[in-house]
């Protein structure tokens, strides 16, 4: 099939191939540990929701620090220093974590994350490095694909195991998960840096530009519209007493998105980075006046697979922008920008849905998100392209 050529050209590089199994391991206990810290605090602990909140928002503020300061040693030390500091914070926070109160949950959270391995710029940070420039589009495809999968799997498998065998042991399980990865990556040694890197090399105080600050902003809101969306989901469906739909519904979001970064992937480069946000938003407020779950599944897979390209298109631009010398930095402003976007949306969403409706809230969200591409679009305009 001719026309998986973009695929097969990247999955024949060795080293992608590995990069990107590793990436699907780790991530699902990436996505699982929210879920799971929540329920241990909830459950295991007997504290509140509000609680489990607080130590989620710690985890959050860590990964979002932790992210750029981890790439900055990449790019000083390189990837194998900083799988040292990260398979020891890793490690030691999910052994001790069963065993912790709740004010020292809070502080370990903090900084086990911001020490921790901030798996998805590096993985995007060495995709780059790998891959041919001209193979960054499939290159980030696979990534997105793979992040899809890991939220269809790692949730569902993380509460599942917990229900049997209790949060204690999927907490060690993940600190076992972690040092495997730390592992793997050692053995694997990926480059951070292109050998062969066509792009011309900018002075390193020149690098974080208008364009560059453009894609990140875009990044920020992909991820905001992603959450709105999931929340939304979650109240819609029980309000109507439809709880048991929400798993098939976002498996199916999921999925979609999904196809759509297979498709991204295959695509040519004529269709810019702002086209796949607006598309993104456009579907995202549709979903407002929707009441009921046919509508919101119909709804969203087109909102699905317009998510998975928005997320790669802004890899691929932010990768373009990164000077080499510095590219860890810049990946992990890219998943600094994300954790923002996760984190300020978050509450803000849940707020509108108690004091409005999921429909207000999400629409609400929509509107600020096109505000802010239209900004982005005229920050990238306003700074001349390097030929």
């Amino acid at each position: 099939m001719p026309e998986l050529g973009p695929y097969r050209a990247v999955f024949a590089i060795g080293r992608f191939r590995s990069l990107a199994l590793i990436a699907l391991f780790a991530r699902v206990p990436a996505a699982a540990a929210p879920i799971v810290l929540t329920m241990h605090v909830v459950h295991e602990m007997g504290h509140g929701y509000a609680a489990a909140g607080l130590v989620g928002s710690a985890a959050a503020v860590g990964s979002g620090i932790g992210a750029p300061a981890m790439g900055w040693i990449n790019d000083r030390r390189g990837l194998r220093t900083t799988l040292i500091l990260t398979a020891c914070a890793e490690a030691g926070f999910w052994v001790a974590a069963p065993l912790l109160s709740l004010s020292a949950l809070l502080p370990a959270a903090l900084v086990a994350s911001a020490l921790g391995m901030p798996i998805n710029s590096v993985v995007r940070q060495c995709a780059a490095a790998i891959a041919p420039r001209c193979h960054w589009r499939a290159a980030f495809a696979v990534d997105s694909i793979t992040t899809d999968l890991a939220y269809v799997l790692g949730p569902a498998l993380g509460v599942l195991t917990l229900l049997h065998v209790g949060s204690a042991a999927v907490m060690w399980t993940f600190g076992a998960c972690w040092l495997i990865v730390n592992t793997l990556l050692w053995f694997l040694d990926p480059p951070t840096r292109s050998e062969s890197d066509q792009a011309p090399r900018r002075a390193l105080r020149g690098w974080f530009s208008r364009p560059l600050l453009a894609a990140l902003l875009i990044a920020s809101t992909t991820v905001a519209l992603s959450v709105a969306t999931e929340l939304t989901l979650v109240a819609k469906l029980q309000s109507h007493g439809q709880q048991a739909l929400i798993a098939p519904i976002y498996a199916l979001w999921a999925l979609a998105s999904a196809a759509g970064g297979f498709v991204y992937g295959l695509s040519g480069g004529g269709i810019r980075l702002f086209s796949y946000s607006l598309a993104l938003t456009g579907f995202t407020f549709l979903l407002a006046p929707v009441g009921t779950w046919q509508g919101l599944a119909l709804l969203l897979v087109p909102a699905g697979l317009a998510c998975a390209p928005s997320l790669a298109a802004c890899s691929v631009r932010i990768s373009e922008l990164a000077p080499d010398q510095a590219r860890g930095l810049v990946t992990g402003l890219h998943g600094f920008a994300m954790t923002l976007g996760a984190t300020a949306t978050t509450p803000a969403v849940g707020v509108l849905i108690d004091r409005t409706t999921a429909g207000t809230a999400i629409a609400v969200t929509a509107v600020v998100c096109l505000v802010i591409i239209v900004a982005a679009a005229r920050l990238d305009h306003s700074e001349p392209r390097e030929s």
